[in-house]
């Protein structure tokens, strides 16, 4: 997934660990990468 979004493995690690944030431009990229909209990502319901 780092090289589809053009990151760094350890800064996707880092992301994936929610020790550092993570920006809309990666964000939006995952969405694209995923096939996804960003709403979907953030959707908790059950």
């Amino acid at each position: 997934l780092a090289e589809l979004l053009d990151i760094d493995r350890s800064h996707m690690s880092a992301i994936e660990l929610a020790t550092v944030g993570v920006s809309l431009d990666v964000i939006f990229k995952i969405c694209e990468v995923l096939c996804i909209k960003a709403k979907d990502l953030f959707d908790f319901r059950d």
